[in-house]
């Protein structure tokens, strides 16, 4: 990327050459790409595909904000945790950037991206009619955003604030 505040992923499947349309519904092992190059994992009979990316960059708009852009994982590998990966690789990602906020715009089409996104954390923010096809169609978007809060004492910082009362209070 242009500078250490933004970061762009892909999420890479291996897969055996032999599998046919209806074995792949298998389970899959997700781990970073550190994780990964430290597995011994032999790959050399697997096929490499690329089947998701997520994209997480400074928001000029919100201060110490980010967007969350290009968060997609290909049909056919939905609902096996992928975007799930993805998405947290980047809200961990904009925590060591140091962000305070980080937003998402979704279209009434991508229903599921947006019950993840949710489930995940993210609350409505924005919702608005954007015109499609010169201003005749238009398209319900949903902002959605994603608070990080900051619990900070003297000897430690939590994102978390069940674990910042558990560590003040004992």
């Amino acid at each position: 990327m242009s500078n250490n505040s933004s970061c762009f992923w892909v999420a890479e499947v291996y897969e055996k050459s032999s599998l046919n349309y209806s074995q792949q519904d298998q389970e899959y092992i997700l781990m970073t790409e550190e994780e990964f190059n430290y597995s011994d994992i032999d790959i050399s009979s697997y096929i490499k595909k690329i089947v998701g990316t997520i994209a997480l960059c400074k928001n000029n708009r919100i201060p110490n904000g980010a967007w969350i852009k290009r968060l997609y994982v290909h049909k056919d590998y939905r609902k096996k945790s992928i975007g799930s990966f993805l998405l947290n690789v980047a809200l961990e990602f904009s925590i060591m950037q140091g962000y305070n906020r980080v937003n998402i715009v979704i279209s009434e089409y991508r229903k599921d991206a947006k019950k993840l996104c949710i489930r995940k954390g993210f609350e409505l923010y924005l919702c608005y009619k954007k015109p499609v096809f010169r201003s005749l169609i238009t398209m319900l978007v949903y902002e959605l955003t994603y608070q990080i809060n900051y619990y900070i004492n003297e000897n430690f910082m939590a994102i978390d604030p069940y674990y910042a009362y558990y560590i003040l209070n004992s």
